[in-house]
């Protein structure tokens, strides 16, 4: 282990860098400072039992005001230590000498890991519980999250360690003293490359820091969307006590009760705004769609659209063809006839109400073919491999150019290679802030929070301008601006209100669709890319001034702010992936 690698670092003084590992037979504890100095080992196990020295290292860690890191700790390593700190306790309450055998601790570990297994918080102790300050890189990075989940063992190799060893004998197993020394060994190891992987989280330990002392809740263990979340909650409850968590009483105790708006449908009508208007067939039709749509989700509900829940979208809308093969029982033994019942053909049209059916000829002489039930539904832009999109957006095609619709926000792209010249110049538009701004212009907000939403997060706008860009403030007030869409949808968060959500997006979509389709229609612009928050176009130099006075006439309509570009050429292949070379700012 190469100490000198971590010379010259930064690293927090308080800060002690721990692994945990548990077998029937023995129980190690790993531990140095986090500049990978003062590594020891504390062992509970059939040949040593180093109980009492472990007990009197967490007394100072304790004493001494420090904080424990680790990796996953709070789901299992805390746990562990909580219990033998518990133990320690209820054996001094007792007069009597703290001992535990590796064979507890092991039967410990074990109901730790089906609690995990019951619930996605495990044996996580409360924080107001917790006795040495726990700091969790796991949860920091936002690996507890399913999309997410990376293990220490894959850090290694994104962070090029020279050796990468798995668990080096399987979960249970009754160790010798020869594997217990390796077993020594590959602790001391992980939690050097905990260590190591503390290095690169520095900054993002120490923004925590200074976070939960400017605004007043602990938000140490707390990954970035997290933190954006927790400070506009602590905001409003700041603002009107009990707006987000009421006092409850059930049975004999108080519980903390989170207020959200739930429903059982959404009118989208009821979340377009009126000044919304197209003078384009396609987008009038788009416009009209969700005018008289009611969903009872957000997720799907605009995709994989049937041809008849289309209505005037079809006419414009990319769409595929899907097909089932029927079950044909033989109609007559004397020509083998196969043909769909009356029955099936009821029962396929009962739930594809504009679906036909087909029958394709068979090679073989026998029988007359197969026959297959077939219906549209909308589709997506095909794979660059060939295949067929995963699933199919609510989409309309203006010369050219598909704009797919979605409850995250406005997709598109024109693949290929586009470059300004002396007659043509590429653009490229943004609405500062979008959604945020959306909400705090339109009055838009979740229904039990009330006009007290967009209060708070204006003044959230407005107080992030005054910190440097590069503060720790500034990007936790950037989170807490943009992560609140989010939050409204998420049944686990008092701003939840998913007509809220449907709101901001299906405005995000139309309003820009708006601009879209003056940019196509007063100066002949060809639309080369749109993603939620803006679009690229090409259109002539002659007509720049043009361009900028059709931003500001939208500008005034919608109250928003736009910040557009110009690009001396693009290369896009979809809306993820594309090489976009810029020029200078679009002055005005």
């Amino acid at each position: 282990m190469d100490i000198t690698q971590f010379e010259g670092k930064k690293f927090l003084a308080t800060d002690f860098i721990y692994d945990i590992e548990c077998y029937p037979t023995i129980f190690t504890l790993a531990a140095c400072y986090a500049n990978g100095k003062g590594m020891r080992v504390y062992e509970i196990s059939t040949r040593k039992n180093e109980s009492a020295e472990l007990l009197e290292f967490l007394r100072k860690v304790k004493v001494g005001k420090y904080r424990m890191v680790g990796f996953n700790n709070i789901g299992y390593d805390y746990p562990m230590l909580h219990y033998i700190l518990e133990n320690a306790k209820l054996a001094k309450s007792r007069g009597q000498t703290f001992y535990i055998t590796p064979d507890r601790l092991y039967a410990k570990s074990c109901s730790i890991f089906e609690e995990m297994k019951e619930s996605q918080f495990g044996s996580q102790i409360k924080s107001a519980d917790v006795i040495i300050p726990q700091v969790d890189l796991y949860k920091v990075h936002h690996f507890d999250n399913r999309a997410r989940s990376t293990s220490l063992k894959m850090l290694e190799n994104n962070m090029r360690s020279d050796e990468i060893t798995d668990l080096p004998y399987p979960p249970g197993m009754h160790l010798n003293e020869e594997q217990m020394d390796v077993l020594v060994g590959y602790n001391k190891k992980d939690v050097w490359e905990t260590c190591k992987f503390y290095h690169y989280s520095y900054d993002a330990l120490v923004m925590r820091e200074e976070l939960s002392e400017q605004f007043g809740f602990d938000c140490t263990n707390f990954n970035d969307t997290k933190i954006g979340k927790e400070l506009f909650v602590n905001r409003l409850e700041e603002a009107r006590p009990g707006v987000c968590y009421k006092m409850v009483k059930q049975g004999p105790k108080m519980v903390r009760k989170m207020q959200q708006t739930k429903r059982k449908q959404i009118h989208l009508r009821d979340c377009v705004l009126p000044y919304v208007k197209f003078n384009r067939p396609e987008f009038q039709a788009i416009h009209q769609w969700f005018l008289n749509k009611t969903i009872i989700e957000t997720k799907g509900s605009l995709s994989d659209l049937e041809e008849h829940e289309l209505g005037d979208v079809a006419k414009y809308a990319n769409m595929k063809v899907k097909s089932i093969k029927m079950n044909c029982p033989e109609q007559g033994s004397k020509n083998k006839r196969y043909v769909p019942t009356q029955k099936h053909v009821d029962e396929l049209m009962a739930l594809h109400p504009m679906g036909w059916i087909e029958m394709k000829e068979l090679k073989s002489p026998k029988g007359t073919g197969s026959y297959y039930f077939c219906w549209r539904v909308t589709d997506g832009v095909a794979k660059l491999d060939g295949k067929p999109a995963t699933s199919g957006p609510l989409n309309v095609v203006i010369d050219g150019f598909q704009f797919d619709f979605g409850t995250g926000g406005i997709h598109g792209a024109c693949r290929g290679v586009h470059t300004s010249d002396d007659e043509w110049q590429i653009y490229t538009y943004d609405v500062a802030s979008y959604y945020p701004n959306l909400s705090i212009k339109n009055r838009l907000y979740p229904a039990h929070l009330g006009e007290l939403f967009c209060d708070i997060y204006q003044a959230l706008y407005v107080e992030r301008k005054s910190y440097d860009k590069k503060s720790a403030q500034n990007k936790a007030l950037k989170l807490a601006l943009n992560g609140t869409y989010g939050a409204s949808n998420d049944k686990f968060s008092p701003m939840y209100d998913p007509q809220f959500t449907m709101s901001i997006t299906i405005n995000g979509q139309l309003l820009l669709c708006m601009l879209a389709e003056a940019m196509m229609d007063q100066v002949g612009a060809k639309m080369l890319m749109c993603n939620t928050d803006g679009f690229e176009f090409i259109a002539r130099k002659s007509d720049m001034d043009k361009v900028k006075q059709l931003v500001a006439d939208w500008e005034k309509l919608t109250g928003l702010e736009m910040e557009g570009e110009l690009y001396s050429k693009m290369l896009i292949r979809d809306v993820n992936n594309y090489i976009a070379i810029k020029e200078k700012k679009v002055d005005g």
